[in-house]
């Protein structure tokens, strides 16, 4: 017989979503709604579909993992499933989550299959994350992006036939900033978390504060043992934040360190290109494009963050196609000249 599972949310003002992320987790043996202080009818939603539902004290500044850990806490079985109002349990996969539990060995947690989903339906490219855990083998740590801790010794199998599909509302990507004072919190809080670093320099950029931003993303960068591929993207954003800035040089050497630790990516290469296009710098944009097309499709790292789009073409028309963009900023800067 398969151990019994306990799916988990915190929830705040999710009416709109949680009863969709409920019904999608079936016969799970029991479902727990933390509330962290919503003043729509999350609650009501919640209870109606079959959640037990817990209400927790208001937390200002808030704290994702210590709720998160309260939430665990209300479980009466041994295994957790984690997932978020906005996410979606995909059909079939509980019974899969069952026969894994029923014949596991060691493991104390499991990954499963995430994928992004955008509001126009755009898939990301699937990853592997921990939303399985044994609930006296782990804890939750960290004020914001909190992720899962080790207790005990233990293994973390894969699942890779369960998938839980991240379903945000349209306008989540809107509301980008509004865990800035979390982030400055946990800087402080655990220097040693250089991810949220990284994350406090996206959340600065997206909120339009490149200069803000550099800092974070250069303390990541030098202390993260994070792979190297993350890296690069850090050092990306890094050098998108100093081309608005107006640094171009120093933006296109930001971008060859992260063509230089990640060789098999075509993102650093594009961005200098195209900066070198909007300062009409439209040789050494071609150089940089050349350079990019011929880095081997075989090598592509298939990385859920890279652009798709660089990867479809034929080296040739990928080619064409940014001699055409070079032509029409030229055109763009001769007409200006005629002003």
């Amino acid at each position: 017989m398969a151990p019994k599972i306990t799916a988990v949310l915190i929830a705040k003002n999710e009416a709109k979503l949680i009863g969709r992320c409920i019904r999608s987790l079936g016969p799970v043996d029991e479902i727990v709604v933390y509330d962290t202080g919503s003043t729509d009818d999350t609650v009501g939603v919640a209870e109606r579909a079959g959640a037990k539902v817990f209400r927790g004290e208001i937390v200002e500044p808030f704290h994702f993992a210590e709720a998160r850990n309260l939430a665990t806490a209300k479980a009466q079985n041994p295994w957790i499933l984690s997932i978020d109002a906005d996410e979606v349990l995909r059909a079939g996969s509980l019974s899969k989550i069952r026969a894994a539990l029923k014949i596991q060995g060691e493991e104390t947690a499991w990954r499963v299959g995430f994928i992004n989903r955008s509001a126009t339906g755009t898939l990301s490219i699937p990853i592997l994350k921990i939303k399985l855990f044994m609930k006296d083998a782990w804890t939750w740590k960290y004020r914001v992006h909190e992720r899962l801790t080790p207790l005990l010794a233990g293994k973390i199998g894969d699942m890779d036939k369960v998938v839980i599909d991240h379903m945000p509302e349209p306008d989540k990507g809107r509301r980008h900033g509004q865990n800035i004072k979390l982030l400055e919190l946990c800087v402080k809080e655990n220097p040693e978390y250089t991810k949220a670093f990284k994350h406090l320099g996206l959340e600065l950029m997206l909120d339009k504060r490149p200069a803000e931003a550099i800092p974070y993303f250069c303390y990541y960068i030098d202390n993260t043992d994070d792979d190297r591929f993350k890296k690069s993207r850090a050092m990306d954003h890094a050098g998108n934040c100093l081309e608005t800035l107006g640094q171009l040089d120093d933006a296109l050497e930001m971008f060859e360190r992260s063509a230089k630790v990640a060789p098999e990516r075509r993102d650093p290469l594009y961005h200098a290109a195209i900066a070198l296009i909007k300062a009409c710098r439209l040789d050494e944009a071609v150089t940089w494009i050349k350079r990019m097309i011929v880095v081997p499709f075989e090598t592509r790292p298939n990385l859920p963050y890279d652009l798709p789009a660089l990867w479809r073409s034929e080296p040739q028309r990928m080619l064409r196609f940014c001699e055409d963009q070079i032509r029409i900023a030229q055109s763009a800067l001769e007409a200006r000249k005629k002003v």
